[in-house]
């Protein structure tokens, strides 16, 4: 009798050393695994072969655990058996279960593991060699497990992919570790700020930072060679968007660069730039921008072009315009250094058309509000906020679809609380807007 209590031992010293070394082994970070990695030697040369496929190494574990903790409750059974013979049978596997549950789950289960994870680097050392030794024997019985578990994972129409070679980190996890790295001081406000930008990458859509096409500065395929370098001169773009027909049509790109590599003779200056023109990167309006900046960076591209689901010419993106959304303004070609920011005058304030809503929201409502010398601030701004629609991105867009035509300068028009004034037009464009609290009414003002 005594030897099955030994052997009782043995299982579940056995369940609790490959719970040991799981724990132990996935929760090496890196730079542990890079630093034992460098002392070199059996055990760190172990562990290199042991992680280099962590599928394989979890399949060793499981069957491991199976084996020990179906014959550890087997034992238990049966001991109880000898030790309860009078005992109907329900009872004897009732007391079985009863023993074996709660000391498999606590001394083999999370005792161990959380032993493993609490310090990873030394137990990982200790458990290398008989682990590497356990997972080399159990090769064939492995080969099969997986061989009929990826069968069924196929059936299925799953694929582990890269996910089973143990280096993928999904977008949530890594998100979760870096809000850890700046709780625990890890990682300062700068670094915390530069990575949840690449997060908030994945979610904003290639529209809401491409230069719309109206302001877009093009050209045409059969502009002849001189007249262009003049062009791009007193423009001062190095890429420009070339069309074919109509604006819509963007049949290639133009580099600056390209026109000064141009041989000029008399004959080529007669050329037209459609003989030098680059292939356009094409994408839709809902391209993540943290996908496009990847694609960009794998072509080796710094220009797509945006265009809607009719295949119109919407804006472009640039590798800038991303970058921006990372680290702030970048002075560049496009930028207005002298550009003055509108400034709040008794209740008003007078604001480019192509000022996007959620600038307008976030750095002039209040002001606007605040200036006119309201008291009841909170209601108005409630009633004012402009709604984000995915239908309009701009002001002037917001104030066009108010009025629902083409207003003229002068028009007014009131919404929320806040009266708006077309100032200015360029074309069917609304290109300056004169915002005032409407003291008085809060109905429509034509």
């Amino acid at each position: 009798m005594g030897e099955n209590f030994i052997l009782i031992l043995f299982l579940l010293c056995c369940s609790a050393f490959f719970c040991f070394s799981e724990g132990a082994l996935f929760s090496l970070s890196r730079p542990q695994r890079e630093s034992i990695s460098k002392q070199g030697g059996r055990v760190s040369a172990a562990i290199g072969k042991l992680l280099s496929n962590s599928h394989k190494l979890i399949t060793t574990v499981l069957l491991a655990d199976e084996i020990f903790n179906i014959a550890y409750s087997s034992v238990i059974a049966l001991t109880a058996r000898k030790y309860l013979q009078d005992t109907p049978e329900q009872t004897v596997a009732l007391i079985s279960l009863a023993i074996a549950s709660p000391t498999l789950l606590v001394f083999g289960e999370i005792v161990p593991k959380t032993a493993g994870v609490k310090f990873p680097r030394t137990i990982s050392k200790a458990v290398a060699l008989p682990l590497y030794s356990f997972h080399v024997a159990v090769t064939p019985i492995r080969w099969a497990i997986l061989f009929v578990s990826g069968f069924f994972i196929r059936a299925f129409g799953a694929d582990l992919g890269h996910r089973a070679q143990g280096n993928y980190i999904s977008s949530d996890e890594l998100e979760v570790l870096v809000g850890m790295g700046r709780d625990e001081g890890v990682l300062n406000e700068v670094e915390k700020y530069l990575a949840d930008g690449f997060f908030r990458l994945e979610d904003l859509p290639a529209h809401g930072i491409m230069t719309p096409s109206i302001d877009c500065f093009t050209l045409p395929h059969d502009i002849e060679v001189k007249e262009a370098v003049g062009r791009v001169r007193q423009m001062g773009r190095s890429r420009i968007p070339v069309y074919e027909e109509e604006k819509d049509n963007i049949v290639g790109v133009l580099y600056g660069k390209d026109l000064l590599k141009w041989n000029f003779t008399e004959h080529n200056l007669a050329a037209t730039v459609s003989e030098c023109l680059r292939k356009p990167y094409f994408i839709p309006r809902s391209k993540p921008a943290g996908a496009l900046l990847r694609e960009l960076q794998m072509h080796r591209i710094h220009i797509a072009i945006v265009v809607d689901e009719y295949g119109r010419f919407d804006g472009l993106v640039t590798m800038e315009d991303i970058l921006e959304e990372l680290f702030g303004e970048i002075e560049d070609e496009r930028s207005v250094p002298d550009r003055v920011a509108p400034a709040v005058r008794g209740g008003a304030i007078t604001i480019p058309g192509g000022m996007k809503i959620e600038e307008f929201n976030d750095d002039y409502l209040f002001s606007v509000a605040r200036s006119a010398g309201l008291e009841n601030l909170g209601d108005i701004l409630e009633e004012a906020v402009i709604p984000l629609r995915m239908e309009n991105e701009t002001m002037g867009g917001f104030v066009f679809d108010l009025f629902g035509r083409l207003p003229a300068e002068g028009e007014k028009i009131g919404f929320g609380g806040l009266v708006f004034t077309v100032k200015s037009r360029e074309g069917k464009r609304i290109s300056e807007i004169r915002v005032d609290v409407n003291k008085e009414a809060r109905g429509d003002v034509h």
